[in-house]
């Protein structure tokens, strides 16, 4: 048992940054901060859908975060 994903296109968001991107604004709200507010976002995983761009840069990209560490 897995999910199945539809395959994105490269220029597309990965799945996984998706999720970082949904998670991200989620915990922003709760906390009632801006973005800002943020210095630093700490991303990992053992698993990427493609190469480049990493999972970092497509949250950063999405969500106009300054600093990310991966």
């Amino acid at each position: 048992m897995r999910p199945r994903f539809p395959e994105r296109k490269e220029d597309e968001l990965s799945n996984q940054a998706e999720i970082g991107v949904f998670a991200a604004q989620k915990a922003i709200v709760a906390a009632g901060k801006t973005a800002a507010d943020i210095d630093a976002v700490i991303v990992a995983c053992a698993y990427t859908q493609r190469a480049y761009p990493a999972i970092a840069i497509e949250i950063q990209n999405e969500t106009g975060y300054s600093r990310f560490w991966i």
